[in-house]
Formats: structure tokens, sequence, C-alpha cells
């Protein structure tokens, strides 16, 4: 009925033989956003989707967000390689709303496919490239955190670490061009940092506060930890 379509919240469509062709056909005829408003997680695991599928998906769902409300997606587990994974990539440009995406088990997927990611979310060359990033994405999930570089974990933990994008951007500049860009002995005053605080470091230079007036926007370091790796269910409530 059409009160079911609209208050339809998760769908799960793992597991039933979506193939490319069944992606291209779903996603091209069906405007999610408008036959389902209120939808914010989409199940696709155990499938059979491949790079073709996943333009489908990035054109349809991610790249118009006039489309779609989704925030978490999961591909677990289909035949996802590189150009599936930088077309899912390419989808998240421009896009301020998914902010969970599932690649796990797809053993196609190497580190050029990954790093797709991570210029997508920092892209590092220019500044006004950086602030242009996307700041929404917060959780990818893989099979293992080593299969992401540090950049790129980086970059998903300030993400997580403010709802204040602009705060969010301010801190990957920080972060590339202060730090990363620097000469050798500013450097060393970096180096006895701890890997796990220096985000938090970097967070209140860019923000020009002090720790202690941590905005409203902004989250616990217990809240942005370093989960790039994540158990499905507990993103669905």
């Amino acid at each position: 009925s059409k009160k079911k379509q609209t208050s339809l919240k998760y769908l799960d469509l793992s597991n039933v033989g979506i193939n490319d062709q069944a992606c291209r056909e779903i996603f091209t005829a069906v405007n999610f956003g408008h036959h389902f408003p209120t939808l914010r997680s989409l199940e696709l695991n155990r499938n059979s989707i491949q790079s073709s599928g996943c333009v489908a998906l990035a054109t349809s769902l991610l790249n118009h967000p006039n489309n779609s409300m989704l925030i978490r997606l999961f591909l677990d587990e289909n035949s996802i390689n590189d150009e599936g994974a930088m077309a899912l990539a390419n989808g998240l440009v421009g896009n301020t709303r998914l902010k969970t995406l599932s690649i796990r088990e797809n053993s196609a997927i190497t580190s050029r496919g990954y790093e797709a990611f991570s210029k997508v979310l920092c892209n590092i060359p220019d500044v006004r490239d950086i602030l242009r990033s996307n700041h929404t994405l917060e959780r990818l999930g893989v099979d293992c955190c080593s299969q992401l570089s540090v950049e790129l974990q980086y970059s998903l933990r300030f993400n997580r670490a403010s709802n204040n994008k602009r705060r969010v951007a301010n801190r990957k500049v920080v972060m590339h061009h202060l730090v990363a860009d620097c000469n050798n002995s500013n450097l060393d005053l970096f180096a006895t940092v701890p890997g796990g605080l220096l985000p938090n470091v970097l967070a209140m230079i860019a923000d020009h506060v002090p720790r202690s007036k941590k905005g409203k926007n902004d989250r616990t370091d217990a809240d942005a930890g370093n989960h790039c790796s994540f158990a499905q269910g507990d993103y669905k409530t």
C-alpha cells in the first residue's frame, strides 16, 4: 500500500540473486526519493553485484540526493572489484546523506579501489578541493582496517567527530596543509603525539577553541573512535 511504501525505513534485498542487469533495471526505473521517501537503510548483501551494478547504484542513489534519503548502504559479499569501488566512491562526490557504506568480503577490491574513497573524502592537492570533499561518510565497512590508508582512516574519523561539516573541512585542511606539508623541524613537534590522539590535537588547532568549549555538534573522542570496521547490526537504529 501507499502507506507502507512511504513509511518504509529499512529494506533488505540480500541473497535474492540481484546481478548487474537487475541493479540497472531497479535503480534506474525506481525513484527511491519519491516511492520510498523515508528509506534510510538498504541491504544488498550476498548478491552478484559487479561494476556496472555499482555504477547504477551510484548514479541513482548517491549522485542525486533528491532521489534518496539513504544513510546506510550494505554491499557485503558481492563481486565488487576496483572499478565498482571507484564508481561507489565517485557517487559520494556531493553526497551529504550517506554515513555508512559496507563493502566487506569483496575480495577483488585492492588498494586502488580503496584509494578512490580516500581522494573523495579528502582531495588533498588544493585547499579548495579539500573543502569540496565529502565530509559526511563516517564508516566504511571493510574486512580489516589495515586495508585502508592512514589518510582515509583519519578522514573517516574527522567526519565522525563533528556534525559541523565546515569544522570538519577545516580540520582536514590543517591535517594536510599545516602538518603534512610543513618542514621536518615542525613535524618533530608532532612526533611525540600518539597516533590515536593526533586527530584531536589537529582539531583543537583547526577550531581555535579550548577542548573544554566543545560545541554541541561535536562528539567525544570515544564517539569518534576508529571504527572503520563494524558490526552490521549496530547501525540500524
